[in-house]
């Protein structure tokens, strides 16, 4: 089985003066992925919260095998959306991940690579909250991993 993707990000602004001075701030960056395994979750949230636990995603890959992670595999980029608003917060070994998304603007993480990138009990949970008391969204979130 083969994967072909790729996860790109940009920031690009043009600071004006009038018309004569122009500064471009830019920063961006595409990764080509053509191998490893992807998973995509999508749901509802409100304020309290919904977990997702990737050691069972239930997402089933072209070959027919279900995606999930394990404590031997390393998750390595997290793309998370969501409307009207929402954060994407960790725990286990992700606990220290935290990403925000409102009106479906897409939010790109990379995980560390190595035996300091992943600490806490050895779980891979996400929690989807919605921004807001009473509140409720709905979110994708993107993952791909070794």
């Amino acid at each position: 089985m083969s994967l072909d993707g790729s996860i790109s990000a940009s920031a690009l602004f043009h600071d004006k003066n009038g018309t004569a001075t122009l500064k471009v701030v830019s920063l961006e960056s595409v990764e080509a992925y053509v191998n490893g395994k992807v998973a995509i979750i999508t749901g509802t949230c409100n304020s309290s919260g919904v977990t997702i636990d990737l050691t069972n995603t239930g997402y089933v890959a072209a070959d027919g095998t279900t995606v999930s992670w394990a404590n031997d595999t390393q998750i390595r980029r997290i793309a998370f959306a969501a409307s009207p608003a929402a954060n994407l917060t960790g725990n286990g070994f992700l606990k220290d991940l935290k990403l925000g998304s409102s009106q479906n603007a897409v939010a790109v993480t990379g995980i560390p690579v190595g035996n300091a990138a992943m600490s806490g009990t050895p779980e891979y949970l996400l929690t989807a909250n919605a921004d807001g008391v009473g509140a409720t969204a709905t979110f994708t979130v993107v993952i791909h991993g070794a």
